[in-house]
């Protein structure tokens, strides 16, 4: 009976423990904000990682916000956002206790502009530990190619779409620069006299001007008269 008792004991604990993570694991914290330059409200988050594991029945409170508690070794993890009428991407950055996870246009754009296409739901769904490494590895050059995109708008210092926090503008309070920036490039969907917009630049020497639609295309910054919208793409600004 003594020589049992150790082992019910711990078959108890590991019951109580409620988790399917392997005993030991370390977790992650992920939290993060959706929004477009106003938060997205109600908006349904998933989430796919390294080794299969998945997220899902997250959803963003009042101010655009979410959050998770994943096994470590499960990152990258791609998130996925929809408030069923848009859907926008990103993916974790880094590692460690807690991390941030913005999920915007602009972070649907530099995916787009990693992976050489747009970003979509069928894509997520079929996402393995080799696509996962592959949009990781391809990060970096991206976030640069988006910020000198964004040369001629108001960046915040040593910008990256994914962690720069972000606070959106609500009736209760002021948004921040990472916000205005996202307000900033809102506003140019409207204007025909916008200072600049995101051109890109494909192989056959074509050019698409979009007001930060993903497009498998390199992006550079050039000035123009007018935006298109491509109101058609739901992951547009």
């Amino acid at each position: 009976l003594l020589r049992v008792l150790p082992l019910a004991t711990g078959l108890l604990l590991a019951a109580c423990n409620g988790s399917n993570d392997a005993p030991g694991s370390t977790s992650t914290s992920i939290s993060g904000t959706a929004a477009t330059g106003a938060p997205l409200i109600g908006a349904a988050v998933a989430l796919q990682c390294q080794n299969n594991v998945q997220r899902t029945g997250i959803t963003t409170n009042a101010v655009g916000q979410w959050s998770t508690v994943l096994p470590s070794s499960s990152l990258p993890c791609v998130v996925q956002v929809s408030d069923g009428t848009n859907t926008y991407f990103s993916i974790t950055v880094g590692g460690g206790g807690s991390i941030v996870t913005n999920v915007t246009p602009l972070t649907s754009l530099a995916l787009a502009q990693a992976l050489g296409a747009v970003p979509d739901t069928t894509w997520f769904n079929a996402l393995n530990n080799a696509g996962l490494q592959s949009v990781a590895a391809a990060l970096g050059s991206a976030i640069t190619a988006l910020n000198a995109a964004l040369a001629n708008y108001a960046v915040p210092a040593g910008f990256n779409p994914f962690n720069t926090p972000l606070t959106p503008a609500t009736a209760g309070q002021a948004g921040n620069s990472h916000d205005q920036l996202l307000e900033q490039l809102q506003a140019a969907l409207t204007s025909s006299a916008t200072p600049a917009a995101i051109s890109c630049q494909n192989d056959d020497s074509s050019s698409e001007s979009s007001a930060l639609t993903p497009s498998p295309c390199a992006c550079s910054s050039a000035p123009t008269a007018s935006i298109t919208s491509h109101a058609s793409d739901p992951r547009q600004l």
